[in-house]
């Protein structure tokens, strides 16, 4: 909540440049409930974002919540997160740079 007010801040000055937040949220799941020795074995890493942009009683409606990148848990542990987001993070950069105004 301390970044939320120093961000509600930011937006009222009259000299700041327009900007689009981003928000990020991670969540593993299993998609079947399994029992014994076959439990983690089909669980799933998802990153969904939401515009930071929106109003907080909007923002964290189902409806705005969007999908961005999923992987199997096992892969996330065996490659590391660094390998496994690094696309995620190019692909944002890139989007900073070319709608950069």
């Amino acid at each position: 909540m301390l970044l939320q007010k120093k961000l509600e801040k930011r937006k009222h000055r009259k000299n700041v440049v327009a900007f689009i937040e981003l928000i990020l949220y991670q969540d593993s799941f299993e998609i079947v409930n399994p029992l014994g020795s076959a439990k983690k074995v089909h669980k799933m890493t998802a990153v969904y974002m939401v515009l930071g942009n929106l109003p907080f009683h909007v923002r964290m409606k189902m409806d705005n919540l969007q999908l961005v990148m999923l992987c199997r848990d096992t892969e996330l542990t065996s490659f590391g997160q660094h390998t496994v987001f690094e696309s995620l993070v190019n692909e944002l950069k890139g989007l900073e740079q070319r709608f950069y105004l």
